[in-house]
């Protein structure tokens, strides 16, 4: 892939950025078929005016923005990076039947035109074509915002799309509302949206059409307290496809919520947020249980097909607060809900080598994490939603007694002075326990039972022994973790994890440009499926850190890491005892002002030293690596040509064990500026 970029402000008001890009993509390099299509382009335009004043002398007519916005992209072009914003099907009412084709010709003009101080008129329009697609959209909405009169704002949008091929056509509708004013102590607010979609074919009429009516109120306007109440209602209806041209009542929503905010008050700041949504469909729409029929009434991509109703309760708390000058500082997050969900499939898509982050090992008959690897994984709901309560709970505590004894710290209080701690804790549970009263008052013994969906507990725990001292500093780590995860409709996706860790780290500077870090652990792992026991893991490890970083000048750095372990795994379904070792090489050189260059190589060795049913080495085993020998190395350069050119140069290779083949990745790419 090549990329280049031109900015250019030739006059104060005026600038215009370019983009051209060139790919090409060979899905099958041992074969010249079809090799006429593995080049593609893409062009990118933007130029404008940005806050362009008109004033005359004798005129003041406010401040002026205008940009113009133009893409072209040959089907052929394969981006490796994400080429449209998250809502590019939405912003341009692009049809499901069109979203998969990469192919665009766009242009769009955005104005922002502020006659006077307060007030601000926006419009759009643009026009988007695609191969037997095209989109026309136009969009206006003024804003006036002055605090002492009122807040007034609104926004209309209409996207008109073409289908050919389908013989489709669709209008989509948008309009916004607000309007607020400060009066007393009290901020009233109104809000509205609606929003209709209108899709025509010879055949049927289709989409939908909802108003949602709101009201806000800020009731405490103090100086460390502030709170508000939100209401609003939400009506939807859709076309009936039995008597074309009629819209139907669908579902009704109404949704209550109270917040309130504490800030900087005797070193707490806290917020409450508390919603109830309440979502209720008609019995006509209840009824329908077949998927085909539910497509005849909601386009898939932008309405929810799953018709039952449903209550949503909602709390979340945040907490943050400290004591002793700062010495004990805590922090603390609780969010509580009951919602509805399915249980899930995992999906693994096959994106071509090198696009993906996953590969399947035909060993271990599982998918494993691989940087070049060529499937990636969709997580999809599947089946009836069932009620569960949903717990997300968090602290962590800091505690350093030097920050209290800042002055006069002898004896006992400068020993005391010298330790400092760091506790975290987080629970996540999704269940359908019925007492749910446990589950809110974090009743440990109901968590992670037959009925959870999904659970996780983990704790950490910092000691440090000199923690601010440069030369010589300690710190001890015990690590828990405790995970269910019962999600997934196929058994043997789910399964039980188990960890407990200790370490010891001892920081030391050796010289002035010498440091040394050193680290002893031992970890038990464990991983627990039913379902397939060959996943079955019980992992017991000791392991040996030692880190070294030299920098004899300012320049240059030079690092070395090894880490040695001794690993067993005593589940019976797959005993395997190993040793490896892993050595790192780092050489770091930096040019202030102009660029920076580094270079990394690592070697592994993978020793099985028992393995009686001569199995493959797990992926929870020698950090993820085979048996045998690994090696990988990776080269970093960041150059500034010119004061506004620069170049960055990225080439990475890896040999795995018991693989034959090198695999080589690398990228260079030239940045301009004016």
């Amino acid at each position: 892939m090549i990329d280049t970029r031109l900015n250019w402000r030739p006059l104060k008001y005026y600038h215009i950025k370019t983009e051209y890009a060139l790919t090409r993509l060979d899905q099958n390099v041992l074969s010249s078929i079809d090799d006429d299509n593995n080049q593609g382009s893409a062009v990118s335009i933007k130029t404008g005016l940005s806050e362009l004043p008109l004033d005359f002398n004798w005129l003041n007519m406010g401040v002026l923005t205008v940009n113009l916005d133009g893409r072209y992209i040959e089907k052929t072009y394969n981006s490796v990076d994400r080429l449209n914003r998250p809502d590019y099907h939405r912003y341009w009412n692009v049809l499901q039947d069109a979203q998969s084709q990469n192919e665009e010709t766009s242009l769009q003009m955005n104005t922002i035109y502020n006659p006077i101080k307060y007030l601000y008129l926006d419009f759009n329009t643009g026009l988007l074509e695609k191969n037997n697609f095209d989109s026309k959209r136009y969009s206006g909405s003024f804003r006036y915002l002055q605090e002492n009169i009122a807040r007034v704002s609104g926004k209309y949008e209409r996207i008109n799309s073409n289908y050919t091929i389908a013989q489709s056509k669709n209008e989509w509708q948008r309009f916004s509302a607000q309007v607020g004013k400060d009066i007393w102590k009290l901020s009233p607010e109104f809000i509205y949206a609606s929003e209709l979609r209108k899709n025509i074919t010879d055949a049927t009429i289709s989409g939908f059409e909802f108003d949602d009516i709101g009201a806000k109120v800020g009731f405490i306007r103090m100086q460390y307290l502030s709170g508000s109440v939100h209401y609003n209602q939400r009506y939807d209806r859709v076309y009936d496809y039995e008597e074309q041209g009629k819209l139907i009542p669908q579902a009704k929503t109404e949704t209550a919520s109270i917040m309130l905010d504490l800030q900087n008050f005797r070193e707490t700041s806290a917020s409450l947020r508390i919603i109830r949504r309440n979502k209720d469909y008609t019995s006509k729409f209840e009824n329908i249980k077949v998927d085909t029929l539910r497509l005849l009434y909601a386009d898939a991509s932008v309405q929810d097909t799953v018709w039952q109703d449903r209550t949503t309760n909602l709390a979340e708390l945040n907490l943050v607060h400290s004591h002793w000058n700062k010495a004990a500082q805590l922090t603390l997050q609780y969010k509580i809900s009951t919602e509805q969900t399915a249980l899930k499939e995992k999906v693994y898509l096959d994106v071509g080598e090198g696009r993906g982050n996953l590969i399947y090992d035909e060993d271990l008959q599982e998918y494993i994490p691989d940087p070049n690897g060529n499937y990636i994984l969709f997580i999809l709901p599947s089946g009836k939603l069932e009620p569960i309560t949903n717990l997300e709970t968090a602290w962590r505590l800091r505690f350093d007694p030097a920050k209290y004894w800042r002055k006069n710290m002898r004896g006992l209080k400068n020993l005391i002075s010298k330790f400092s701690s760091e506790s975290y804790f987080r629970i996540e549970e999704e269940t359908q326990e019925s007492d749910t009263k446990s589950i809110y008052l974090l009743n440990l013994s109901k968590f992670q039972k037959d009925q959870t969906i999904r659970g996780n507990m983990a704790f950490d725990q910092d000691v440090y022994l000199l923690r601010n001292n440069r030369d010589l500093s300690f710190r001890y780590r015990f690590r828990y973790l405790k995970a269910r995860f019962n999600q997934y409709l196929e058994t043997s996706e789910n399964e039980d994890r188990h960890s407990l860790e200790h370490g010891l780290r001892t920081d030391w500077r050796i010289l002035n440009n010498l440091k040394s870090q050193s680290e002893v652990r031992v970890k038990a792992y464990s991983k627990l499926s039913n379902a397939r026991p060959l996943k079955n893991r019980d992992i017991m490890g000791y392991y040996f850190d030692q880190r070294f970083s030299f920098r004899p000048i300012s320049n240059w750095e030079f690092g070395l890491e090894s880490q040695y372990g001794n690993e067993a795994n005593q589940s019976l379904d797959y005993l395997i005892d190993l040793w490896y070792e892993n050595i790192k090489g780092r050489i770091n050189y930096s040019l202030p002002g102009k660029g920076r260059a580094s270079a990394n190589y690592a070697f592994q060795i993978v020793d099985v030293t028992a393995n009686s049913d001569n199995k493959v080495v797990p992926y929870e085993m020698a950090s993820g690596k085979k048996e045998g020998n690994s090696h990988t190395w990776d080269l970093r350069v960041e150059y500034t040509v010119a004061k506004n050119v620069v170049f960055t140069f990225y080439y990475s290779g890896r040999k795995e064990a018991n693989y034959q083949n090198v695999i080589h990745t690398g990228q260079a790419e030239i940045r301009a500026y004016f």
